[in-house]
């Protein structure tokens, strides 16, 4: 009893803790983060005024603002008037519904796409890129951990970052919003491969709404993708001034994988597309063999509705009536047709 007891405290404790790690992961996302970093060294500032980290900026440094939109619209406002941001860039900073673009300003660009993230579902969230000669700003739709997954992968990646600039750090981002396409590629066929078992098992189901519903993720996956895969076509082909050219390879790089995912989702088009022909399939072989079970109790009806038919005119003159074996030679006569009419079509194999 009392080892029970101890494991109830310890799991509670483990909960408390996880508890605790997510709102201290939240608190952490809602602030303002600047991560500024040069040859030397690396610092990450964390402030709830955004007016706090603007003194803490250098012209040698590279510095990666990230923020939230759920964040007032006040830090988003402060940073475009010290950075000079077109009126039109902040607008759709704070619009959450964009579709993947790239947009080219003076001394900026704007680049948008869509995180995709499997959490027993897909989900879908915008992240929005303003590109500078020294500066970053990513804002992210919601609270969520990417800002601290993305500061680990840049500061492992030490060596290569602190001797790049602003435009290395824009595709090490990219490359890890990137990096999760391939397991929302893998949890859709996934899916569609269970769906494709069910039918082939139980084939007298029907997934109609299921394929319906793959097919919506299928759809709305692919319109990131595609469009995110445009833009970063017209990025390389652009070749705007905040890229240096020797990195534009790793952006080639980048759409290489954008382009395989796209790839990807083209065939599970096409997969979900014979899937729902196989169900019609399906349903239509149940559709038949219902017919085909009513047609042969049809036909073996037939014949003994005429009989019954016949014995059952009343005329006077049918000798079988006063015929003392006579009902039980009619029932035996149609017992035996019926068993002769399914003996014939067993032979015929038409069930």
């Amino acid at each position: 009893m009392k080892k029970k007891k101890n494991e109830f405290i310890s799991s509670t404790q483990e909960s408390d803790k996880n508890q605790n790690n997510k709102r201290s992961n939240l608190q952490e996302s809602l602030k303002n983060n600047l991560l500024a970093y040069n040859e030397t060294g690396a610092d990450i500032f964390e402030k709830e005024n955004i007016d706090d980290l603007f003194p803490l900026l250098k012209k040698d440094n590279v510095n990666w603002f990230h923020f939230n939109s759920l964040q007032s619209n006040d830090s988003i406002e402060k940073i475009g008037k010290y950075f000079n941001l077109h009126s039109l860039l902040l607008e759709d900073l704070v619009y959450i519904d964009l579709l993947p673009k790239v947009e080219y300003y003076s001394d900026h660009l704007l680049f948008t796409l869509k995180m995709l993230q499997i959490d027993k579902e897909i989900k879908y969230e915008q992240l929005s890129i303003v590109l500078g000669h020294n500066y970053l700003i990513t804002i992210q739709e919601n609270p969520g951990n990417f800002f601290i997954q993305a500061k680990e992968r840049t500061l492992n990646q030490k060596g290569k970052v602190n001797k790049n600039g602003t435009d290395y750090l824009f595709y090490v981002l990219v490359d890890l919003v990137v990096d999760n396409y391939f397991n929302v590629m893998e949890f859709l066929r996934e899916q569609l491969d269970e769906i494709e078992d069910l039918l082939v098992e139980y084939p007298d189901q029907n997934y109609i709404h299921r394929l319906h519903e793959i097919r919506k993720k299928v759809v709305t996956v692919r319109k990131y993708v595609f469009g995110l895969l445009e833009s970063l076509q017209n990025l390389i082909s652009d070749e705007p001034n905040q890229i240096e050219e020797s990195n534009f390879k790793y952006l080639r790089d980048i759409k290489d994988h954008v382009q395989y995912n796209f790839e990807l989702v083209e065939s599970f088009k096409e997969d979900q597309r014979s899937l729902v022909e196989l169900n019609q399939s399906n349903q239509s072989n149940n559709m038949t063999q219902v017919m085909k079970t009513l047609t042969i109790i049809t036909s073996i009806f037939i014949p003994l509705t005429f009989i019954v038919g016949v014995y059952g005119m009343n005329f006077h003159y049918m000798p079988e009536i006063d015929w003392k074996w006579g009902y039980f030679v009619v029932m035996g006569l149609m017992f035996l047709i019926a068993i002769l009419m399914l003996v014939y079509m067993k032979r015929k194999k038409w069930f």
